[in-house]
């Protein structure tokens, strides 16, 4: 009884908190993905699950890990959504890791690409004027340009404007020194 509330109560509850956290603040806090991957020890206590299925769905959180740095690395990612991915894979195991990784892939591109073309419209004066509205959109777009100096390059999401990547830079500053 006490698993299946674990599966049917805690595990929505936190990842429905990391999707409303990232959708507001482009952050996912690290005690969300902590606390799926503790809530995963409590309940493969509770369930009385054996060692080796611990064991297979710990290796499927590392992969998970794995795959989620490595598309960090590239900037396709955040570092939010590479830990909980793999806290959510530590929950799924091999069974449905590759099912889950194009599922999640599809729905995260296309929520991109939603959010990409909102941002294109104007925002309509009346809401402009608040300011949760306004204010978020220009810290967004200052965090991001300050994150994406610390990381090497980054999508200002409201500003539409691309910031150089370090080998961007240093290929052009060659270029430059090469031709004079």
């Amino acid at each position: 009884m006490l698993s299946q509330a674990f599966v049917l109560f805690l595990v929505p509850a936190l990842l429905a908190a990391s999707a409303g956290w990232d959708l507001a603040s482009y952050k996912i806090p690290n005690f969300l993905p902590l606390t799926l991957c503790l809530c995963f020890c409590g309940f493969a206590a509770v369930a009385g699950l054996p060692s080796s299925a611990l064991g297979g769905h710990a290796l499927a959180g590392f992969c998970g890990l794995a795959a989620g740095f490595a598309l960090f690395a590239f900037g396709l990612i955040g570092g939010g959504d590479a830990k909980l991915f793999a806290a959510t894979t530590l929950w799924l195991g091999f069974a449905n890791f590759l099912e889950y990784a194009l599922i999640t892939s599809l729905i995260g591109g296309g929520l991109a690409l939603a959010l990409i073309s909102l941002r294109k419209m104007p925002i309509p004066a009346t809401l402009m004027g608040q300011s949760w509205i306004a204010q978020p959109a220009r810290t967004r777009c200052r965090d991001s340009l300050r994150r994406g100096a610390r990381r090497g390059g980054t999508l200002c999401p409201t500003a539409h404007r691309r910031v150089p990547r370090r080998h961007e830079r240093m290929k052009r500053a060659a270029q430059l020194a090469s031709a004079s």
